[in-house]
């Protein structure tokens, strides 16, 4: 626990930044996109509830940036691999809670989707889905993180691609989430079921905002310092 509480030595403005992201609230339920993709590339899934387990807890948990590496129609089903971020916040974990916070974590990896009875790129409607697999790896202040799917537990849910207007798409979808989580490559850890919910990701126009105004302020704070000096 102490070697694990050690990782809040971290460079200000660069956790500043990522929990900037990371703390948003989730836009629209939904993605609004000009292509029948799956997953969304403008889409993230927001776990609504904390995982908590020895010695942290995660929050604001989300997994976006998708960029499918394969796509294919087999048997009547889609089966998707994608690279994807998987982002948190972590805090130290206080009796199941989280208590202080430690920093921002961010991972890279690939997750595999089956959407059932979708077999063609262009097919609309609603679709049973799974998550098959899923593996993010990194380090968070030096010490090595693993979060993937917990291979005795499926994490099953749907997802809905409807037209809008001509060449726009409406894409909702949710999966109820099993994951578990490795510190320091010991061994994976199995964390309680999680609701994901697919929303938009914020708008880059309003995160630009945001950071300007946190420049403006750390600038406000600097000159306020000098002044007193």
């Amino acid at each position: 626990m102490k070697t694990f509480l050690r990782w809040t030595t971290i460079q200000l403005p660069m956790f500043v930044l990522i929990a900037l992201f990371f703390g948003q609230t989730p836009a629209h339920a939904s993605v609004i996109q000009l292509t029948t993709t799956l997953p969304p590339p403008a889409g993230a899934y927001f776990l609504a509830s904390p995982i908590c387990l020895t010695p942290v807890c995660l929050t604001n948990i989300s997994v976006f940036g998708f960029h499918n590496t394969s796509d294919v129609f087999s048997s009547g089903n889609e089966l998707v691999i994608t690279n994807a971020v998987f982002g948190a916040k972590v805090f130290q974990n206080t009796a199941g809670s989280p208590g202080t916070l430690l920093g921002a974590l961010t991972l890279s990896g690939t997750m595999d989707f089956t959407y059932f009875g979708r077999s063609s790129p262009g097919q609309l409607g609603t679709f049973n889905a799974q998550i098959t697999a899923f593996t993010f790896t990194g380090t968070f202040n030096g010490h090595a993180i693993g979060v993937m799917q917990n291979p005795n537990i499926a994490t099953t849910g749907q997802t809905t691609i409807l037209p809008i207007r001509d060449n726009v798409y409406e894409v909702s979808s949710f999966f109820d989430v099993f994951a578990q989580l490795s510190i320091d490559n010991g061994p994976f850890v199995p964390g309680p079921e999680r609701h994901a919910e697919l929303h938009e990701l914020p708008e880059p126009g309003s995160v630009s905002l945001m950071v300007v105004g946190l420049v403006g302020l750390a600038g406000l704070a600097r000159s306020t310092r000098r002044r007193r000096g």
